[in-house]
């Protein structure tokens, strides 16, 4: 099965919609953290999680890369996730540890960010957020939260994202209200797409030929309609446009 990136809408599992969902109906019964729980991009480069993959060699689930992309601030304290530190994870108090043989961290996050006390912009970085080396593109993946060398915890990651919700907004009642509201919702308002930002292949080569200099390509156009050509024998010269014509062969 071919795992590729392509450009386009990226897949995400029912879980990770559920969540989605979820955050939607938080935001309607907390209107003080509206702001907390929106998207702030939808967009992501497909030559930069082609970097990513390379460095890391990983494979990113899609629902990886969606929260990533979305950098909805509420789940980024929830999970840490967020593109700017796919390649390059903010590690401060968790210390220089590595996850187990076959994983790799993706994020890091404050184990206590999602505290009512704790001030949100104090996110903390004291736990990894890790994935299988071998993880599938689709589906909830299964992810590692590490606040240490050694054993760590294996769970889903939209089971972590609920978990550390709930640490946030299960105090009040209308959390169950929310919870309500999400399994009845059918909504897919989170929305990312991977684009294309690859340099276009080069056209074909265009023959040019100059009575003094012979033939040659045209390397690129410049202004004041110059052509830089390199010629078959002479080298590369900038010309005039006018100076050259077609080939003629036959």
């Amino acid at each position: 099965m071919d795992d590729s990136l392509r450009p386009g809408e990226v897949p995400q599992s029912e879980e990770l919609r559920g969540v989605l969902r979820l955050r939607h109906a938080l935001s309607e019964r907390f209107p003080a953290d509206r702001e907390e729980l929106s998207p702030t991009a939808r967009d992501v480069s497909l030559t930069f999680l082609e970097q990513i993959e390379a460095a890391r060699r990983v494979t990113l689930p899609y629902d990886v890369i969606t929260l990533a992309t979305l950098r909805v601030p509420m789940l980024m304290r929830a999970v840490g996730l967020q593109v700017a530190e796919l390649g390059d994870v903010v590690r401060d108090c968790a210390g220089d540890f590595d996850p187990p043989n076959g994983w790799v961290a993706v994020a890091s996050f404050g184990k206590d960010a999602m505290r009512k006390d704790v001030p949100f912009a104090a996110r903390g970085h004291d736990t990894l957020l890790a994935v299988s080396k071998t993880a599938s593109r689709s589906g909830d993946p299964s992810v590692r939260t590490l606040d240490a060398p050694g054993p760590s915890t294996l769970d889903k990651l939209s089971k972590v994202l609920r978990e550390r919700l709930a640490k946030r907004y299960a105090t009040s009642e209308r959390w169950l209200d929310a919870l309500a509201a999400a399994g009845s919702d059918t909504r897919d308002e989170c929305i990312v797409r991977i684009v294309d930002d690859h340099p276009p292949p080069p056209g074909p080569a265009v023959r040019v030929v100059h009575p003094k200099f012979g033939e040659g390509t045209i390397v690129r156009e410049l202004e004041d309609d110059k052509l830089e050509i390199a010629f078959d024998t002479v080298g590369t010269k900038t010309l005039q446009r006018r100076f050259v014509r077609e080939p003629s062969h036959g």
